[in-house]
This record gives C-alpha cells, sequence and structure tokens, in this order.
C-alpha cells in the first residue's frame, strides 16, 4: 500500500478537481470524482485509506451537508473540509456543526488549501496512532492487572513503559524506558513522573507538566502533547509519541497511572525529507520548463551575436564587445545549468577536457564583487578528464562560495591542481586504483567544528541560518557521479580545505581543424527541426553562413516527411539537427528512431535547452550522432558538424568549445 496520505476530491466541475489535482498531486495519492454517488462508492471500497475529502457544498444532484452526514454515518473518522462559492460561505460555516473541519472558498488560495490539507492529514494520522495506542495501553492494562509485567514488557518490547501509583511516584519502568529516558529503574523507582519523563513540547518548545493529573482527570486514554520531545537524562532529545491511562483494580478502583511511549525521531526525519524531496521534485519539474524555455531564448540571443561578431574584424571595439556579450550568455546558461542540477541532479553529458581554465574562469566569476580574492597554483600538464563541463564548473563555483561566506571579513582562497596516482588503501579504497586530477580549494576562514564534518555533505544540513543545506550535497553527488571522490580537513577558526579526486582519461583531447579550414570543407544539405521560430530563424542563418543548404522542420512528423521527400529526390541531407523536447509534438528520440529507420545512415545531432531524458547522456544508444546544447556558438556548430560529417560511423562524441 502506498505510503502517501490519500485526498478524495469530490466536485460536479471539471476545473476545481483538477486544479486540486495539480497542486497536491506530487505531495499525496489524489482521487476525483464529480457526485456524491461516486464519492460513495470510493469509501465503500477504500474508506480505511482516505485521509481527507474536499468536498464541494452544492452540486447540481447532491446537497453537501447531506453527503457530509452520508459520509460522517459511514466511516466517522475520515476528515472532511467543505469548498465553496462566496455566496454559500454561511452554509459551508455550518457543516463545521456536522462534523467538517473547515471550509474553503472559491477560488481558493494555494497557500491556504496546503494548510487546511496538511491540518486535516495531520488529525487523521494522529486518529491512527492514537489506535494503536490504546491497543497498547490495553495490553499493558490487562498485564498489569494479571499481575504479570514481565511478560507485558516482553510483549511490547518496542514501546517504553512506565507505571506510576496514585501519587505519581514511579513503580516501574521497562528496559526501553530507561534507555530512552537516561533513568535507571533503580533511580526512577519514587520519584515523580515529571521528573524522569521530562517532555517538551515539540512546537514551542515548553515543558509539558502535570502529565499524572491529566491523566487522572480524563480518566481514559490519552495522547499527552502532539509532537512531543523527550529530554533524556543526559540532554539529549529525540521526538516521541505518547500516550497514557489510568489502571483500574478488579474493584473498577484506580490504582496508578502508565504512559507507553516509543522513539518516533527517524520516522518524523523520514517524512520530512520526503516532504522536502517532492518539493524538490515539484522545482525540478518547474525548473525544467523554465530552463527549456529561458535556452532557448538564449540561443537566439547567442546565436546572433556569433554570426554579428563574424562580420567584424578581430581589431575592433565592437568584436571585443561582442565577444564579452557571448560570454555573458554563456555564463547566463550554466546558472540555467546549476538552477537545474540544484533543482534535480542528472546524468553528467560528458566530454573530452581539460579543465585548467575552467577552474579559473568559474572561481572568478564566483567572486564577482567580493572582497575575498584567489591565488592559483594549477599544473600546466593536468591530464584531461571526460567530464561534464557545466557540472564540475558548478562544484568550483559552490566550493569558492562556501570559501567565500568562510571569511566575512575577506582573505586569500588558494586553489590547486595537480596530478596523481591514487592507491585505493591512502582513501580507504573509496575510488579504483588509477591517475587522478586533484583539485584543492583551500580557506583561513572559520573552519568547521570536527562534529560537522561527517555531516556537511548531508542533505539540508547546514550550520548557517540563511543556507539551503543543499550546495555541498550536489557537489558530493556530481563528483560521486563522475567516479570522483571529495573530502574535506576543517579545524575550527584556521580554515577548511576540500579535496577533489576526478579520474583522468586516457583518450587524447582530439585536436580540431582551425573554423576557417572546416567552413571551406564543410558543406552540404542539412535539415534543422525546432518548435521555436526564433530558434530556427538562428540556426537556419548560421548554417547559411557556414554554407550550407538548410531546410526546418517544427515537429518530428514534418522532419520524417521533409527527410523521405529528400531520399526520393536523390538528394538526401547530410545531417538533422533536432529538438529533443516539442511540447505537443513529436520531439526527437522518437523521430531519430524513425529515420533510422528509413535510413540506416542517417546522422543525427540531438539538441536542446534542458531534459530529464537520459538521451543526452547516453546519446548513442538512441541512434544519435552527437548532441550540442542550447545556447551554443557558431563554433560550437562547426565543430560538431565537423565531428559528424567526418566519422567513418553515425558515432563520435559531444561538442563543447572551450570558453575562450
Amino acid at each position: 500500500m502506498s505510503s502517501r496520505a490519500t485526498i478524495l476530491v469530490v466536485d460536479d466541475e471539471f476545473g476545481p478537481r483538477e486544479a486540486f489535482r495539480m497542486l497536491f498531486k506530487d505531495c499525496y495519492r489524489v482521487i476525483t470524482v464529480g457526485s456524491g454517488k461516486e464519492a460513495m462508492a470510493i469509501i465503500d471500497s477504500e474508506g480505511d485509506k482516505i485521509d481527507l475529502i474536499l468536498l464541494d457544498i452544492r452540486m447540481p444532484e447532491d446537497d453537501g451537508i447531506t453527503v457530509l452526514q452520508e459520509i460522517k454515518s459511514r466511516n466517522p473518522e475520515i476528515e472532511v473540509a467543505m469548498v465553496t462559492a462566496y455566496a454559500s460561505v454561511e452554509t459551508a460555516r455550518d457543516a463545521l456543526k456536522y462534523g467538517a473541519i473547515d471550509y474553503l472558498i472559491k477560488p481558493f488560495d494555494r497557500i491556504d488549501a496546503e494548510e487546511i490539507v496538511r491540518r486535516g492529514i495531520m488529525r487523521r494520522r494522529e486518529q491512527r496512532e492514537s489506535k494503536v495506542a490504546l491497543q497498547r495501553l490495553q495490553l499493558v492494562n490487562n498485564a498489569l492487572l494479571g499481575n504479570a509485567e514481565q511478560a507485558c514488557y516482553e510483549d511490547i518490547r518496542a514501546d517504553a513503559v512506565i507505571t506510576a501509583d496514585t501519587t505519581g511516584r514511579i513503580i516501574m519502568m521497562n528496559k526501553v524506558a530507561e534507555e530512552l529516558s537516561g533513568w535507571s529503574l533503580e533511580d526512577a523507582v519514587g520519584r515523580e513522573i515529571d521528573e524522569v519523563f521530562n517532555i517538551v513540547s515539540g512546537k514551542t518548545g515548553r515543558r509539558c507538566r502535570g502529565i499524572f493529573e491529566k491523566i487522572l482527570r480524563a480518566g481514559c486514554i490519552v495522547g499527552l502533547t502532539s509532537l512531543t520531545v523527550l529530554i533524556s537524562k543526559d540532554g539529549s532529545r529525540r521526538t516521541i509519541a505518547d500516550s497514557g491511562t489510568t489502571v483500574c483494580g478488579k474493584d473498577g478502583a484506580i490504582i496508578g497511572v502508565v504512559i507507553v511511549f516509543r522513539d518516533i525521531t527517524e520516522k518524523i526525519i523520514m517524512e520530512d525529507e520526503l516532504i522536502k524531496a517532492r518539493k524538490l521534485e515539484s522545482l525540478g519539474i518547474l525548473a525544467g520548463g523554465i530552463a527549456h524555455d529561458f535556452n532557448n531564448i538564449l540561443m537566439a540571443v547567442l546565436g546572433n551575436i556569433s554570426l554579428t561578431r563574424r562580420e567584424v574584424t578581430a581589431d575592433t571595439g565592437l568584436y571585443a564587445k561582442l565577444f564579452e556579450a557571448e560570454k555573458a550568455v554563456i555564463r547566463a546558461k550554466e546558472l540555467t545549468q546549476q538552477l537545474l542540477t540544484f533543482a534535480k541532479g542528472g546524468t553528467p553529458i560528458k566530454s573530452m577536457a581539460s579543465i585548467k581554465e575552467l577552474i579559473t574562469d568559474s572561481a572568478d566569476f564566483a567572486l564577482r564583487g567580493s572582497n575575498v580574492s584567489c591565488n592559483y597554483d594549477v599544473a600546466e600538464d593536468l591530464w584531461p578528464i571526460e567530464a561534464d563541463e557545466g557540472q564540475i564548473s558548478q562544484v568550483i563555483s559552490n566550493l569558492v562560495i562556501n570559501a567565500d561566506q568562510a571569511m566575512p571579513e575577506g582573505g586569500v582562497i588558494r586553489i590547486t591542481a595537480t596530478n596523481i596516482s591514487i592507491d585505493p588503501s591512502r582513501i580507504d579504497g573509496v575510488v579504483v586504483e588509477g591517475k587522478y586530477i586533484k583539485i584543492s580549494i583551500s580557506d583561513s576562514g572559520v573552519g568547521m567544528p570536527r562534529e560537522h564534518l561527517q555531516r556537511i555533505f548531508d542533505p539540508y544540513f547546514t550550520t548557517r541560518k540563511s543556507g539551503s543545506g543543499l550546495g555541498l550535497a550536489i557537489v558530493y553527488s556530481i563528483v560521486k557521479k563522475h567516479g570522483g571522490l571529495i573530502t574535506v580537513e576543517s579545524e575550527h577558526g584556521k580554515g577548511t580545505a576540500f579535496h577533489i579526486y576526478l579520474p583522468a582519461s586516457q583518450k587524447e583531447i582530439k585536436t580540431v581543424d582551425k573554423p576557417a579550414k572546416i567552413m571551406a570543407l564543410d558543406t552540404g544539405k542539412v535539415l534543422v527541426m525546432d518548435d521555436e521560430e526564433a530558434v530556427r530563424s538562428v540556426v537556419g542563418r548560421i548554417l547559411e553562413h557556414l554554407g550550407w543548404e538548410v531546410e526546418c522542420a517544427e515537429e518530428g512528423s514534418q522532419a520524417i516527411e521533409a527527410y523521405k521527400a529528400a531520399l526520393n529526390s536523390g538528394y538526401p541531407f547530410d545531417v538533422v539537427i533536432m529538438d529533443l523536447t516539442i511540447p505537443g509534438g513529436m520531439g526527437g528520440k522518437d523521430a531519430a528512431e524513425q529515420l533510422r529507420a528509413l535510413d540506416a545512415k542517417a546522422k543525427v545531432i540531438v539538441s536542446s535547452g534542458y531534459s530529464n531524458d537520459p538521451v543526452l547522456a547516453e546519446y548513442r544508444q538512441y541512434g544519435f550522432s552527437g548532441v550540442i546544447n542550447k545556447p551554443y556558438r557558431i563554433e560550437e556548430m562547426i565543430d560538431i558538424l565537423y565531428r559528424v560529417t567526418h566519422s567513418d560511423s553515425a558515432e563520435t562524441e559531444s561538442t563543447g568549445f572551450p570558453n575562450k
């Protein structure tokens, strides 16, 4: 069964149902129906799984109050919130008398809706936990009445149990209670419950006193507090679920109280992490859409700048300005990639690279406007690596920013990069033996306490009030995905040093002919498929400037028809450049598969502003000959065209011109 809470939306209009579904689908299981009759069928079939119902108060065939009463008669534990238009607010308020927990006014505010849903699901969870507590307490009560305390403790060994007499002084504790409270049974016997069972509210932090009196007044099973924190004798804190009840003798007289509790710290942490992960997933979807559109816009800007730069001589001031503008757009692209990696991660799109200039460019860019500077000691003969330059740039940037923040009064960051051969025994055998590039980034800032070093790469762990706790987690993830290792040294008050080990490649970086020579050699016929008119226009002008004959298509089916026609005419396309993602149409992945079925020798380049699809990282497996990420400069287009057209097979490397 799914661990996600379930929401049932009951509304006769599709619009509100879909709005609720889209709002909550990433965090909860959402069921939508259009009538009270359909709702009852769902409740009858899986009522125990439903946590909250969002019920429209006015539907053509159903009165919301009547449906509410029917729901409560069938399953009184299901929480219900009414959804109403302005005209029926009074009716919605009346529904509170029949068991609704709240009401939401159409058109609803997102924050209000999220709060009502959160509160309703929390109440439902507390109901379920109370049921479990009742069963446990009943077991304890029966055992105490039968003078079988030891059997009781054996039966519920996962729970902590404390029993007290009618004066509120402890008479018995089991081993779990001893471990959680930090008190031994010998020391605890005879002490008041509040002294040993030291709890505070997880919401306010205030001490919860009078536990014994609260249980006596209730005379039945009670949940002591919502989200309780138990403070052990040694000061450690644990989140617990707790409940208590009176214990009665055979004559019905109260003979004491019993408290049963269990450690739910890990459960709460996991739930919080799950919520964060789902929020991050939603952010990733949003970031993907933004990046796709933003990079298409950048493609139009960068393409036109690249074309214009080639129309002026290199010794003019205009050329220098265009070159700087070009570099700024590339930085914007890299920032977009950082957003994507932050939100979603991603498989590296690797190419052969020398990272000397990448290190200096990334660090300098990260420190713009800062009172901190960099001191570089980068070996001239660094071995090449196979890496995603955008992701490695983000690693350098994040670590430099981290060092910058550690020195608020200013200072110098030292960055070194050297070749190193690693024996796994030197670093706990967590990487394979071989040649590596070692990059060290050190500062003389505030440093970190020793106890923090084991957790700094954990997601959401941060010691800064304004920090997200994701920067170093992303760094760790990127380095691991590159088959590398990152370690840290730090001493409080004396600074921090991060050491990155990236595997060196046995391959050589292939030299590419100078652009002028390639332009003279490479001409032919190319098909460009992209749904954005601005992208088709600028890419077409770039290709025509390079001497290619260009034809364009908006989506996959048009591209396939154009390719067929060219084949039949005896004048086929030499290269096809395809956008991977086409909203509402056939994208590059499916279109490339059909093209390869038509022509096994088809050379297809995949292009994208963003995609979660593994196609970009493993493009060869999907029949593509190369990959180029938007936005790209004219030199990158020359590079990829040369690689594809001069390859003996349909397989080649991805392109990635250095930023110079």
